[in-house]
């Protein structure tokens, strides 16, 4: 049986990076390196190997997000470094309605 990740449903990660009283340190430059190694044939499948309550959850929803490119992906992900670290990630985003 295989894990579903819903984007539009419960999600810790939009609910971190838009909260004002959490703290939340910005890995969103790990998509960058996802994009990369995909890109150049060196990986076709992505592992992530962390210790336990250390992101796992937080990673798997911020590429879920990412992916599913959803009405509200562009806004979340203009403030975040990924939006700033390379210019064919704001292709990969929706445009605004």
């Amino acid at each position: 049986m295989g894990f579903f990740l819903d984007p539009d449903g419960d999600n810790c990660f939009t609910e971190l990076a838009n909260g004002r009283n959490s703290v939340f340190v910005d890995q969103t430059a790990f998509i960058a390196s996802i994009l990369n190694r995909l890109d150049a044939g060196e990986a076709k499948l992505v592992a992530f190997i962390r210790p336990r309550r250390f992101g796992k959850t937080v990673t798997a929803k911020m590429l879920s997000t990412f992916f599913s490119c959803g009405r509200d992906a562009r806004a979340l992900f203009q403030r975040l470094n990924i939006y700033h670290l390379e210019s064919r990630i704001r292709l990969l985003l929706p445009a605004p309605p």
